[in-house]
């Protein structure tokens, strides 16, 4: 659907030039929800600004549907094809949220697949969880999270293929943050679209269909696991890497000893060959006293 293919794009500011992004080549897919995370500064934002068409590469092509952007004009892509939600919103602050949606459908010039565009702008917001009152209410008035689903309506009403959010959830929290990254899984898996957000949240990055890291101008994926518990977008478990089992530790072979005695005490060894007793014995009180010397036998002479 929409390719980078050897992507680099650099910036010059005065008699420096920096280079954010080198030879990327990353192919982006219907139904398929993608996050792409990287520290700050690392170029998420300027890789989402040529993705989006707001921007041309320095080198290399990026193309939507076998076509350069350049090609098929990055006004009629923008406008036709691929939206932007930003962190801040950028919603008209003096419109209603009704108002911000239908504008953008005019100034793309949609249309909408049944009705008129008031009707299809409302139903996009209930679908989003603005009711009638809420989407008739001037954006100012609406919590974050409020404003956010209204921008994300406004880029659904362009009928548009490609979805593309800068921190999305970055203003918002966990409850509300939680609930539009549920939109962005739905947009992906029950509508077709491609959706890719910049985000620094581990937690959104994992409920996604692929993770991607920007680190020092290059791209890398790696797996998605959502929440630790499938594989992303199969809905079946990771498995776990076999280990040998481990024999179970014999116990070093100990020889038995006699049992004790009423006393407590271990009894005493039985007479040597000889007929001697051995050197001591028990007392009474479980402590060994020396053995008293044998008496000698009288030689029965007086």
């Amino acid at each position: 659907m929409l390719r980078l293919a050897d992507v680099s794009h650099t910036y010059s500011d005065g008699r420096r030039r920096t280079t954010v992004l080198k030879g990327i080549d990353q192919d982006f897919e219907r139904g398929t929800f993608y996050t792409v995370l990287g520290p700050s500064g690392s170029g998420k934002t300027t890789l989402l600004a040529l993705a989006s068409g707001l921007e041309n590469p320095t080198r290399g092509t990026v193309s939507f549907e076998g076509r350069d952007l350049t090609e098929l004009g990055l006004g009629r892509y923008r406008n036709r094809h691929a939206a932007t939600i930003f962190q801040q919103y950028n919603l008209l602050t003096y419109m209603t949220a009704l108002q911000n949606v239908t504008t953008a459908m005019e100034i793309t010039g949609a249309t909408p697949p049944s009705g008129g565009r008031r009707a299809h702008a409302l139903r996009l917001l209930d679908s989003l969880g603005l009711d009638r009152a809420e989407a008739t209410r001037n954006v100012r008035r609406l919590s974050g999270g409020q404003q956010q689903r209204v921008a994300i309506a406004r880029a659904l009403a362009c009928e548009v293929d490609l979805l593309f959010a800068d921190e999305p959830t970055g203003n918002l929290d966990e409850d509300t943050a939680g609930g539009i990254v549920e939109i962005f899984r739905e947009l992906a898996h029950e509508q077709g679209k491609c959706v890719v957000v910049v985000t620094h949240s581990a937690h959104l990055a994992a409920r996604s269909d692929r993770v991607l890291t920007l680190r020092r101008g290059r791209l890398t994926e790696r797996r998605a696991d959502t929440a630790g518990t499938g594989a992303p977008g199969t809905g079946r478990p990771v498995r776990s890497r076999k280990t040998q089992p481990t024999s179970p530790r014999t116990p070093p072979e100990t020889r038995p000893t006699s049992p004790p005695t009423s006393s407590g005490t271990q009894p005493t060894s039985p007479p040597t060959s000889s007929g001697t007793q051995p050197t001591s014995q028990p007392t009474s009180s479980g402590t060994q006293r020396p053995t008293p010397p044998p008496t000698p036998r009288s030689s029965g002479r007086g």
